[in-house]
């Protein structure tokens, strides 16, 4: 028996775990989620089958009661009065002219509708009155429907329903099974003035019959039907599948798994919007995923081809290049293992070295550019860290200047007095330590002078007001980390506001964090506002709400991580809410 090296039985190994293993796992996972693509296409279909259907049918239903709402409530609800003029006249004259006048106005209206079956006028003793066909149901019929009731029940106003069967002598004798009319009936109230008339019903010959006959041709659909309230049949004829239709017809509208005749298949059930009839179909899940089985026949044969022909690559890359290499892999395994130190001896054939030299001066290489990278990463953290501090918003300085300019002018000394100390108390804490970190202390400080000066800027319209916790006042903070929030709050928030502002600063310590709360009741931000203020980057140079917010947030996740910055929260009209954590230690961790 033949023996095969260290080297290739580990290449026999790792290629069998590395190659063919992953292929298997990726193959069968492809046919799995061809599998579910192919279902779920099926099971699109079939919703779009349905959601058309529904359409349809509510589409028609909604015209249904529009048109007969159209028909009487035109011409200051000329027809009721037509129709009452009929019934209370016993000259067959005046009838004649009523109904010809009648005839004349559904012509005009509903011409163009082929769709429309008739219009039938029910009198409070029974009689009846048709345009277009006869309708064969009697008063008395009419008067046991439910939906005849539910019309008398809610007068001057248009209820729907779908009949079940045929309502003309036409369609009686035709013996249509898809014939399924929408009548609309309307039980007049006060519009009728002679009180004659006690029902109007129009009836419109539905297109989703049609419809459903055609979904029932696909081969995805074995069977798709409409059941009425009671969860009988309306349309279509059952064959094999007619009791799981019997127990469908008594579950939720959704979608489910059955076994019907042995037979694992799909059913869906569907409710209208405006009427409670539903729609059903069934499909055999086999028939579903007849494409998949092909599919997996054919990738089976192809599979079997591959892993032939992988074989065969193994006997010559084994004879080829895996015993010359063999030297190579120990050099190799230990590069693996993440050391760069060591040079493998150049030896065996004369592209062999040439590959030897190469993998060492590789990892020669590797390292160099490592220790490259590392240096970049920290000189880029510092740059950073520079671009974003650089971008605290200088206008803040020259407003005051203009504003203690604006003051001296008009010779209010002890304001701009007030304001200079503001200003020099901020510039001198500011510019006495090199240091970019602050205590809590001096931070509430610098913005107590910083919102001195705003409220003098905007005319003493806010108050601050502190809630900090002792405790965190020593702990370190960077530097200008709440102005910027605070400066959002006033210009954007409570500058535009003609009622006074306040603005809630608190600062409290949860589990080795300090949690500042900036929280004003001006004029609030929206979700959308939030979001793009939330996803500026340094270099954003737009003018607008948030850039200084932004840069604070950016500043504070390169300093602690992800896990750390700002939070947005509020609504229009309801104030702006900024949370900002960072560790109580401060400084880098």
């Amino acid at each position: 028996m033949k023996r095969f090296s260290y080297l290739e039985k580990s290449f026999y190994q790792q290629f069998s775990l590395l190659i063919i293993l992953p292929i298997l796992v990726i193959l069968l996972a492809a046919l799995g989620i061809m599998r579910d693509n192919m279902w779920n296409s099926s099971v699109d279909n079939i919703r779009l089958m349905h959601s058309n259907a529904k359409t349809m049918l509510d589409m028609e239903i909604s015209d249904a009661s529009l048109s007969l709402s159209h028909f009487l409530q035109s011409n200051d609800n000329r027809m009721l009065e037509l129709m009452t003029r009929y019934l209370q006249s016993g000259n067959q004259s005046e009838r004649y002219e009523a109904s010809k006048e009648m005839e004349q106005a559904f012509k005009v209206m509903f011409q163009p509708k082929s769709q429309i079956i008739a219009i039938q006028f029910i009198s409070r003793n029974g009689e009846q009155y048709c345009l277009k066909d006869d309708v064969a149901l009697s008063s008395e019929e009419l008067r046991g429907k439910a939906w005849y009731q539910s019309a008398l029940e809610n007068p001057d106003r248009v209820f729907v329903a779908v009949q079940e069967g045929p309502v003309t002598f036409a369609a009686l004798t035709a013996r249509s099974n898809n014939a399924i009319p929408i009548v609309a009936a309307f039980a007049p109230g006060k519009s009728d003035r002679g009180g004659e008339v006690e029902m109007v019903c129009l009836y419109i010959k539905s297109e989703a019959p049609k419809l459903l006959e055609k979904y029932n041709a696909e081969a995805e659909i074995e069977g798709m039907f409409l059941i009425d309230s009671t969860g009988e049949l309306m349309q279509g004829h059952l064959g094999e599948e007619g009791a799981a239709m019997a127990a469908l017809s008594l579950k939720e509208p959704g979608e489910y798994r059955m076994k019907i005749e042995g037979v694992d298949s799909f059913c869906a059930l569907t409710s209208l919007s405006k009427h409670p009839i539903r729609i059903a179909s069934v499909s055999s899940v086999s028939v579903m995923l007849k494409g998949y089985h092909q599919l997996v026949f054919l990738v089976s044969c192809v599979a079997i081809l591959i892993f032939v022909l992988i074989i065969v690559y193994f006997q010559i890359f084994s004879n080829e290049i895996i015993k010359p290499i063999d030297r190579l892999n120990v050099g190799m395994q230990r590069v693996q293992k993440g050391d760069l130190s060591g040079v493998v001896e150049a030896s065996g054939h004369k592209e062999l070295r040439g590959l030897t030299h190469n993998f060492n001066k590789m990892t020669e290489r590797i390292q160099e550019l490592i220790e490259i990278t590392r240096q970049q990463e920290k000189e880029k953290h510092q740059a950073e860290m520079k671009a974003l501090q650089s971008q605290i918003n200088p206008h803040f300085l020259v407003n005051t200047l203009n504003t203690m300019r604006f003051m001296a002018i008009a010779a209010k000394y002890d304001r701009l007095r007030d304001m200079s100390d503001a200003l020099i108390k901020m510039l001198t804490c500011l510019g006495k330590s090199q240091s970019s970190f602050y205590t809590v202390r001096e931070e509430i400080e610098i913005l107590k002078s910083y919102t001195f000066l705003m409220k003098i800027r905007y005319s003493d319209n806010f108050e601050v007001k502190y809630d900090i916790l002792e405790e965190a006042l020593e702990c370190a903070v960077p530097r200008l980390t709440l102005q910027p929030i605070v400066e959002n709050c006033i210009i954007h928030g409570l500058a535009s506001m003609e009622e006074y502002g306040h603005i809630f600063i608190k600062a409290e310590l949860e589990n080795g964090v300090i949690i500042f709360t900036v929280k004003d009741d001006g004029i609030g931000v929206t979700e959308e506002k939030i979001a793009e203020v939330m996803g500026r980057t340094p270099d954003d140079t737009s003018v607008g709400i948030g850039i200084g917010v932004s840069n604070v947030n950016r500043r504070m996740q390169l300093l602690y991580g992800p896990e750390y910055g700002i939070q947005m929260s509020g609504a229009p009209d309801q104030g702006t809410t900024t949370l900002l954590r960072i560790p109580a230690k401060g400084g880098f961790l």
